[in-house]
């Protein structure tokens, strides 16, 4: 009972000196501004889209944004994604680029029919559980064009950076043009 009431106090304490130090910042007020273009592992990502800073923002208890590389796959797999929630709208965007045969930096096209790289962009709006999706592999609903640059692609630091831009078309939806696309990723 002892140990119970001191974790209570701990706890009770801890809050309220979280509670003085200020306001938390709901996520949704946080600036929007674009991640800097840099190469050293930083785990960021963002683009502008239609004009708008999309950059990640809130989990689902998965890690926002994520990369993944394999360089023994298919001449070199590569996976990139970020999910923004935006509360006050009740919207949730996600995006994500897939390429294979990546195995060095330069720069990869982003055509229809999907060859090396593919974007995937979902826009849901969470109360009438209805949106768009991209999926940039599925030439017969989506068009993209565009290009993935990759700047850094370093397999001993595990660290991969690169700028993207991308046009997204599919019957029914907004165009999506991504520009001033960037990450800086750890795998």
């Amino acid at each position: 009972m002892k140990q119970l009431f001191c974790i209570a106090l701990l706890s009770f304490s801890l809050f309220s000196i979280h509670c003085g130090r200020g306001t938390v910042i709901p996520p949704s007020s946080l600036p929007d501004t674009l991640p800097s273009i840099t190469q050293e592992g930083k785990n960021t990502i963002g683009s502008l889209v239609n004009g708008k800073v999309f950059i990640p923002r809130g989990s689902v208890g998965l890690p926002n944004p994520s990369a993944y590389y394999d360089p023994s796959t298919r001449n070199g797999s590569f996976n990139v994604s970020m999910t923004r929630f935006d509360f006050g709208d009740s919207v949730q965007r996600s995006f994500q680029i897939i390429a294979t045969n990546l195995n060095k930096t330069g720069t990869y096209p982003v055509t229809t029919p999907a060859t090396d790289v593919a974007f995937v962009y979902t826009r849901l709006l969470m109360r009438t559980n209805t949106g768009c999706e991209y999926i940039g592999m599925d030439a017969a609903k989506v068009q993209q064009e565009g290009q993935l640059v990759i700047t850094k692609l370093d397999t001993e630091q595990k660290v991969i950076a690169g700028t993207f831009t991308c046009t997204l078309i599919t019957a029914g939806c907004d165009t999506v043009r991504m520009t001033d696309g960037r990450f800086d990723m750890k795998y």
